[in-house]
């Protein structure tokens, strides 16, 4: 669904509706719709509270039908939806000339199987990012702070900051679990997900 809605690009064939190609389609595009894990609903609204304020901006949604689903399937509707879980993440780009590293997410969980830029728990300072560098067999040359990025999901919020870090050789001398590509590659083969948007302008 996100290369059917140019949120990833494929890395290779075509997504056609009849007989034209989606990719920067605007007129086909219109015709798509898709909800995203992403849930703007004020925290501490009850679940029978967004039952109706849904029929309010859609009438023809089936309250009935809801409450049936709810009881089947023992949705507390009183109870107030839970509030995100907020995680502090440090993501980390690190670049050897025109090679950028970047890893695979494990096939289960947030963001199950796809491809993401390297990260870690908390907020770290630069300090202790360049000491986790040298703690995987790179050589640190320059590091930039890249500023903060938040992305919200159903029930977690990625609190982020970014570093960039140009080291000596990546591929070489990396012992991390990554994968080493060029920025035409990424985009070609590894498409990351809109949560990394705000650090892809230093990728590509």
């Amino acid at each position: 669904m996100n290369i059917i809605n140019n949120r990833l690009f494929p890395g290779s064939g075509t997504v056609l509706m009849g007989d034209e190609t989606l990719t920067e389609n605007t007129a086909l595009l219109s015709k798509c719709f898709l909800a995203n894990e992403t849930n703007l609903y004020p925290e501490g609204m009850k679940v029978k509270d967004a039952f109706r304020w849904t029929r309010e901006f859609y009438p023809d949604f089936d309250a009935d039908y809801a409450g049936e689903l709810s009881r089947l399937f023992e949705l507390p509707v009183k109870k107030k939806a839970a509030p995100r879980r907020i995680e502090k993440r440090t993501i980390v780009i690190f670049r050897d000339g025109e090679t950028r590293g970047i890893r695979r997410r494990p096939d289960t969980g947030l963001l199950a199987g796809l491809y993401e830029l390297p990260g870690l728990e908390g907020h770290l300072s630069q300090e202790e990012v360049l000491e986790y560098s040298r703690s995987i067999g790179l050589a640190p040359l320059r590091i930039q702070p890249l500023g903060e990025a938040r992305h919200i999901f159903s029930h977690v919020e990625w609190h982020m900051i970014g570093y960039q870090i140009q080291v000596d050789e990546l591929e070489k001398s990396c012992s991390a679990d990554m994968i080493f590509a060029r920025a035409e590659e990424i985009q070609k083969r590894y498409p990351i997900p809109a949560a990394f948007e705000k650090y892809m302008r230093y990728i590509i």
